[in-house]
């Protein structure tokens, strides 16, 4: 069965804060973490977390403080 590889804002944020306050988090444990806080489904898989988890360019995004 084939399901949409989209998430919810609520969910790429927590990968975002995640990344930040855990830098060395792997993909399979922001997986477990998110369905255990019921942010995802079960059935979504490793690699749609994956997608968010590792672009280079959405991690910097998380480091960068907005001005004053």
């Amino acid at each position: 069965m084939a399901y949409a590889r989209v998430l919810a804002d609520t969910a790429i944020g927590r990968i975002y804060e995640l990344k930040r306050d855990f830098p060395r988090t792997n993909t399979i444990q922001m997986h477990l973490k998110l369905i255990e806080e019921g942010l995802i489904p079960v059935y979504v898989s490793v690699r749609t977390v994956q997608r968010f988890g590792l672009q280079p360019f959405l991690i910097r995004k998380c480091f960068v403080t907005q001005p004053l």
